[in-house]
């Protein structure tokens, strides 16, 4: 039999069939990636917490021991104290690793200055043998450094120091024990389960006395014999574990909590004192009106005048009691139980929006408590405003051409990115570089400092020493900087140096300027020292009155500060505006006294004022839509709906031609 030749309809069936099979098969798939990349991970939980089923209890309790030999220092909390999540609450201190942190440090600049004048020598050979010296002296450092940070006493978690076993001063051994820490941002709830119903990382609605929130299944285990009670109610009994988020403490230690699953059910307090104590059980009826007995365990009160009970109730059962007798009926009659509430066997729990839509009456009763997540975090940067310089030098030097490291310990930490976990080894950085900032003659106080701060006495060496030594200095506190992110690490740069930053290799470099821009602000940066030289020059001669150069410099620094935007592009511009924490157009914005040798040492625990600036939206990675599979189904239907509609007008012109 010869093949049929196919209609151009079926034709045009057949690669729509094809099509929607396609466009089935691909958004299918890419629902599944979605949502796999969508993942979260499970919340944290201590096992070995003790947690009585139904009853809020902390996610973890943390132990902490001495990370080494060496004494305690730097004790920062009492019995009952609230601490965070990173706090540093003690540290360690071994006396030889601060003082390895100093020479390792002397070490590396006694390298660089033998590597100058060897380069000035061109002497190929020494050059290679002072850059291994060199390499091998920065990973001295960064041993050292990371013995240091080992030794801070680090808070894991946030609650309360309920147990304290040590002393500022004591003298400790590695390992051991110093505090307990309780957790009460997270909290779990332990409760009997059927385990075909649930699986680890649901959110749940979690119900208590005085209203209901959310919590997430941690994880899903075996019965320990706790739920033993209830064993013979479910089809494999075990025990889910929910964490619950509570940054805001709105939930309590040891409050009641259930959820709302069977076998459980809620009876009016009413009804219950009613019950046989020793022996309490209920009558059900079915809806084919079979009376059954069902003997119940009282679990606890659920809020108002509700008890939570378990038994073996039946899906289509209700709670009755005794009707008053009818004249004349030789039966005795029941009639349902008010204000009761059987929660049914479900394939799976309900979500907190199903629970609100599928028990309207229990949920108006408990209004949702606002407890937050353990999953938010800090969405904006802070810092404390520029490095300081003497009010005098404000309007004559720019941020980054005085001694970065008389700036306060704790500012100077914040721009720079040192964690909390690091300050030990930042402070011997921090004061080391004070120091030699002051053998160097570089810490100058008033403008005729400028003199004798270096041989020639003039601005442009004094800049170029100092900037040698801020290198030096950045240097070694970038072994331990920890900015989240590289947005953050250029806002702490424009909030430290204002719009000079872009004078800066590393704002240079963070702006992502091209070698043309560089060129251009180099040669920027040679022209305003000169002309500064000449105004500072004329003063130092006696031609020109102190109040005259502070002005003339100031009205200088404000225009080059201004003239510098129009070097760099229109997206590195708005980077700039973005992330300024404050917006000056004078370059010295804030008046501050820097440290001298006197105030080397700076308390980490200074509670200054912040500014914050939130992080842009056109740096944060964007997020993908959740609606991007519907969007290419609603395409892709769209497109079939036209391919038909054409395809069907073609089919009837031919039809009528024919």
């Amino acid at each position: 039999m010869p093949p049929t030749s196919e209609t151009p309809a079926a034709v045009l069936a057949h690669r729509i069939s094809a099509f929607v099979l396609f466009l089935s098969a691909f958004c299918g798939n890419h629902s599944i990636v979605a949502q796999e990349a969508g993942r979260k991970p499970l919340p944290e939980y201590d096992r070995t917490v003790e947690a009585p089923l139904f009853q809020l209890r902390p996610a973890r309790i943390r132990s902490l021991s001495a990370p080494g030999n060496g004494k305690i220092t730097h004790l920062t909390v009492n019995l009952g104290d609230h601490v965070r999540r990173g706090d540093i609450i003690a540290r360690v201190q071994v006396d030889r690793l601060d003082a390895s942190v100093r020479r390792a440090i002397g070490d590396i600049y006694a390298l660089r200055q033998q590597q100058t004048a060897a380069r000035t020598a061109d002497e190929t050979e020494k050059l290679d043998s002072l850059s291994r010296q060199l390499d091998a002296s920065k990973v001295r450092l960064r041993e050292v450094a990371e013995q240091l940070r080992n030794l801070a006493i680090v808070s894991p978690c946030s609650g309360i120091v309920d147990r304290l076993q040590v002393l500022p001063g004591e003298q400790t051994r590695q390992g051991q024990p110093l505090l307990r820490i309780v957790e009460t941002t997270r909290l779990q709830l332990r409760v009997p389960i059927d385990a075909t119903n649930l699986k680890p990382g649901q959110e749940v609605p979690v119900l208590l006395g005085r209203g209901r929130t959310v919590g997430t299944i941690a994880d899903v285990v075996a019965n320990d014999g706790s739920a033993d009670l209830y064993a013979p109610l479910l089809r494999q009994a075990a025990i889910a574990i929910v964490v619950l988020g509570n940054d805001n403490q709105a939930l309590n230690d040891g409050e009641f909590a259930y959820l709302p699953i069977a076998p459980l059910a809620l009876l009016p307090e009413t009804f219950a004192r009613t019950l046989d104590k020793l022996s309490p059980q209920v009558k059900t009826i079915s809806e084919a009106g079979e009376l059954s007995t069902i003997p119940i365990s009282v679990i606890g009160p659920a809020g108002n005048g509700k008890l939570l009970v378990a038994g073996g109730f039946a899906e289509d059962e209700r709670i009755v009691r005794p009707a008053p007798p009818e004249e004349g009926s030789p039966t005795e009659q029941w009639e349902p139980v008010p204000e009761t509430l059987i929660f049914t066997k479900q394939e799976s729990i309900y979500s907190p929006r199903q629970f609100a839509s599928a028990l309207p009456a229990l949920a108006e009763t408990l209004p949702e408590i606002a407890a937050v997540s353990h999953e938010q975090g800090e969405s904006t940067f802070k810092f404390s405003g520029p490095f300081e310089r003497p009010d005098i030098l404000q309007h004559l030097l720019m941020p980054d051409e005085y001694p970065l490291c008389l700036t306060s310990e704790k500012k100077a930490a914040e721009l720079l990115g040192i964690s909390a976990a690091d300050m030990a080894y930042f402070r011997e950085v921090h004061s080391y570089f004070q120091q030699e900032a002051i053998r160097r003659r570089l810490a100058i106080k008033q403008i005729d400092d400028l003199k004798g701060a270096t041989p020639s006495g003039t601005l442009p060496d004094y800049v170029e020493a100092v900037g040698q030594l801020n290198d030096d200095y950045v240097a070694a506190a970038s072994i331990v900087s920890d900015y989240r992110n590289e947005e953050a690490r250029l806002a702490a740069w424009i909030s430290g140096f204002g719009n000079q930053v872009l004078f800066t290799k590393t704002g240079q470099s963070l702006l992502e300027l091209e070698d043309s821009q560089i060129r251009q602000m180099r040669q920027m940066r040679q022209i305003l020292d000169e002309q500064r030289q000449d105004m500072l020059a004329s003063y130092l001669n006696g031609r020109t009155d102190r109040d005259k150069l502070m002005e003339d410099s100031r009205q200088m620094l404000q225009a080059w500060s201004s003239d510098l935007e129009l070097a760099i592009s229109p997206n590195q511009a708005e980077t700039l505006k973005l992330l300024r924490i404050e917006a000056p157009a004078d370059p010295s914005p804030a008046k501050a006294t820097p440290a001298t040798a006197s105030s080397v040492e700076q308390s980490e625990d200074d509670d200054e004022p912040a500014p914050r600036v939130a992080l842009p939206a056109a740096l944060q990675q964007p997020a993908e839509s959740p609606l991007v599979p519907y969007l290419i189904f609603g395409g892709g239907a769209l497109l079939l709906i036209v391919v038909a509609i054409t395809g069907f007008v073609l089919f009837r012109r031919r039809g009528r031609n024919s």
